[in-house]
């Protein structure tokens, strides 16, 4: 039928028009934004599954962190320690020098001051080793919780203290007349002492070996959560590309027949007037 009241071609060339251009208007969004989901009418379901991946990811690198941070601190303490046991070494010393009774009262008297000096000096360790603000050997750092993944059970927990007892603790007592037998006596305490030191550094190394793994572990996790996300939420531009070249050619084809359309009741012209 010829009619000029309603254009059926030239309506369904301009819907085609209007289906294509919010079909290329998503295509150019997703090519800008470099995302396949930019909402919810985009894909509800992935949007939902990557939001929970995403807050997955996130909470994982920031136990990274956190388990980074819980290894440079761990790493000062076993430092400090190390040079504890160090100077406990050479403490040892003296008095080893100090039991032989080649040495005259003077002189144990002077090993003495030595070891005392080298007291100082454990004792500036334990007050002053810290780490962000928290000392770390002056027996307040206990029971600290180290949360190095990405939840908040126990797996992702590990609980520390780290305390070096006193001198005074261990019964040495520098007081007392230095003899070769006091020497002895000091002798078998340091070794108590290089006993607790050497138990602890290993309590250290161990959880600072756990938290390398732990760390290993959630980077990989991290790399593996990061490309789940992306399948789900990332535009592949070559599809994306060769939908908006192809939505292209078909709005500049509805385009034509539309003029066409709109072209073509003008025969009705040419039929009035004969």
């Amino acid at each position: 039928m010829l009619s000029i009241s309603t254009n059926i071609s030239a309506l369904m060339a301009s819907a085609e028009i209007s289906s294509i251009n919010i079909a290329m208007e998503d295509s150019m969004e997703r090519m800008s934004t470099g995302k396949r989901i930019n909402g919810a009418r985009d894909d509800s379901a992935g949007l939902a599954i990557s939001s929970r991946l995403n807050s997955s990811l996130i909470g994982l690198r920031q136990g990274i962190k956190n388990a980074m941070d819980a290894s440079a601190l761990l790493n000062t303490a076993e430092g400090a320690l190390n040079e504890v046991e160090n100077i406990v070494q050479s403490i040892r010393e003296i008095w080893v020098q100090a039991a032989n009774d080649t040495n005259s009262a003077a002189d144990r008297t002077n090993l003495n001051t030595q070891a005392q000096q080298l007291l100082v000096e454990v004792d500036h360790i334990a007050r002053s080793t810290a780490w962000a603000g928290q000392n770390l050997l002056d027996g307040t750092f206990t029971n600290k919780t180290f949360l190095i993944g990405s939840e908040a059970t126990d797996a992702d927990k590990i609980t520390i203290s780290i305390n070096i007892p006193s001198f005074v603790e261990l019964g040495v007592d520098y007081s007392v007349e230095v003899t070769s037998a006091t020497a002895r006596t000091h002798i078998s305490v340091l070794d108590e002492a290089m006993q607790v030191l050497n138990s602890l550094r290993g309590e250290l190394g161990a959880s600072i070996n756990q938290i390398s793994h732990v760390i290993e572990s959630n980077t990989n996790a991290a790399s593996n959560l990061a490309q789940s996300i992306s399948r789900i939420d990332d535009a592949d531009y070559a599809v994306e590309a060769t939908s908006l070249a192809r939505f292209q050619i078909l709005q500049q084809a509805a385009t034509t027949i539309l003029a066409q359309a709109n072209a073509s009741k003008q025969n009705v012209v040419t039929l009035i007037q004969g």
